[in-house]
């Protein structure tokens, strides 16, 4: 049996054009791919219009509170995962862990 990783970030560290107080990167470990899949989709078909359903991905920021309710309910269901996250909060030219 495989772990799988999954990463994702968001903001950014002002390398990049527009305004960014933050920048955050979450990672989640799971040895059962096929559940957090069926996670998502399930919460993709119950609370995302059909036009949305296909996007590779949805902004949670975008997003209804219906979907992140349904996608963060379910992750707190998996078995066998953990997950990591790491926030940094931006001040002038200085970056702040929190």
């Amino acid at each position: 049996m495989g772990v799988y990783l999954y990463l994702d970030e968001s903001g950014n560290l002002r390398m990049a054009k527009g305004p960014a107080n933050y920048f955050v990167m979450a990672v989640l470990r799971t040895a059962e791919p096929a559940s957090l899949r069926q996670t998502i989709e399930r919460a993709r078909r119950h609370a995302l219009p059909s036009r949305l359903r296909r996007l590779p991905e949805i902004k949670a920021s975008l997003a209804s509170d219906q979907f992140r309710g349904l996608v963060y309910r379910g992750l707190a269901q998996l078995q066998g995962q953990e997950c990591w996250l790491v926030s940094h909060e931006m001040s002038s030219s200085y970056l702040l862990c929190s």
